[in-house]
């Protein structure tokens, strides 16, 4: 049984099917969250002072006034989610329930009521991990979980300790489908595009608070203006990639339109990364997450900047075995420049190196990611691995 969007558990659907399983999706019962009228009790206001106060300031008023309609809406929802989530377990006792992130309440509930019938609960990582420090991906992917699926070694060093000791939760390395057909894929489309630039958060956007440094909208901005400046000025054909969730990007726009840059193209719904990076010449990342997995999957020179988030010292060792990698904005700028101008970069990446990939993508390069995936299931349906 599948929660939520399954990410890579999608990509094994098909074979899953194959091999004599059957997969249904598990609906959510009940309403969306946000439209409710409140649970009509008052929440007594908890003592948060000392969790929300940064430079002296406290801050608490400010964050229980947005968390109180949030709590408020789940209290009234959740009882009747969950009466309805156990009679399909209790009906169906599917072999185990499949997850992706559990980034909202309904999810948890989803594994919570899974692990109250003792039906293990499998969660595959989505997104980069290992190579930075992503505290809430504990609570997203390893709570309420039996076991998790990680894209690579480096991935299960970081997090089985943790999983083990404080959720109970067993971690074993398989590698990513998504990222493995992009390594398998040796027919390339005609280049579109002389430079692919992903940039993966954005202003007014809320989901870097959990990550290992804190800046500001400011900051990001800055850096987006001076790379499309830079590749602006190189006269390059430049796919200038956006998140299809992101829902402020007028000034990226009206920035490109201003600069008169005519040789960058924004591109947000319409393509996808992957699709795009069969398509394009050299890819620039500016914030290195699950897009710099997917472009050292393939033979594409790699520009990563690292200003906004700094990669851990192995991690960091290895990826500039593949790529250009700078955290310093300016001389990321110079490199771009120097590359595109044919200068010497003062770097020599080479795109055929796969460590970083097989340590925080793809595990081995062996073509079997969905053997080893199949193979844990296969482990939770014999009993070798149990719900808690």
């Amino acid at each position: 049984m599948l929660s939520g969007y399954g990410y890579d558990w999608n990509h094994l659907a098909p074979r899953l099917i194959r091999e004599g399983y059957s997969l249904s999706r598990l609906r959510s019962y009940g309403g969306p969250a946000g439209l409710s009228q409140g649970c009509g009790r008052e929440i007594p206001v908890p003592p948060l002072s000392e969790y929300c106060r940064q430079d002296g300031i406290d801050f608490s008023p400010l964050f229980w006034e947005r968390l109180m309609p949030l709590l408020q809406d789940y209290i009234q929802q959740a009882p009747a989610i969950a009466k309805g989530l156990n009679h399909v377990m209790t009906e169906k006792r599917p072999v185990a329930l499949l997850c992706g992130p559990r980034n909202d309440y309904i999810g948890r509930i989803h594994a919570e009521i899974a692990r109250c019938n003792k039906i293990p609960v499998l969660t595959w990582q989505h997104g980069a991990s290992g190579f930075f420090s992503w505290v809430m991906q504990e609570h997203t992917e390893l709570e309420s979980s039996d076991l998790h699926l990680c894209f690579g070694d480096g991935v299960a060093r970081t997090m089985a300790e943790t999983a083990l000791q404080k959720y109970a939760c067993h971690v074993v390395a398989t590698g990513s489908l998504e990222i493995e057909r992009i390594q398998d894929s040796k027919v390339m489309a005609a280049e579109t595009f002389s430079v692919l630039f992903a940039t993966t958060n954005y202003y007014r956007n809320s989901l870097y608070v959990s990550g290992p440094t804190l800046f500001s909208d400011a900051d990001l901005w800055k850096s987006q203006q001076q790379i499309l400046a830079t590749l602006g000025a190189t006269g390059q054909k430049v796919a200038f990639k956006i998140h299809p969730a992101n829902y402020e990007d007028r000034h990226l726009r009206e920035f490109i339109q201003l600069q008169g840059f005519g040789n960058i193209r924004l591109v947000k719904q319409e393509r996808t990364f992957p699709d795009l990076l069969a398509q394009t010449g050299a890819v620039v990342v500016d914030f290195p997450t699950t897009t710099v997995l997917q472009a050292a999957a393939t033979d594409r020179p790699l520009f990563v900047f690292t200003g906004h988030l700094p990669l851990t010292e192995r991690a960091d060792v290895l990826l500039r075995k593949r790529a250009f990698v700078s955290g310093d904005l300016e001389e990321f700028s110079l490199l771009l420049q120097h590359y595109f101008q044919g200068e010497p970069t003062g770097q020599s990446p080479d795109v055929h190196d796969t460590s970083f990939l097989k340590e925080y993508g793809i595990h081995r390069l062996d073509g079997r990611v969905a053997d080893r995936a199949l193979a844990a299931i296969r482990d939770v349906e014999q009993g070798r691995i149990k719900s808690q």
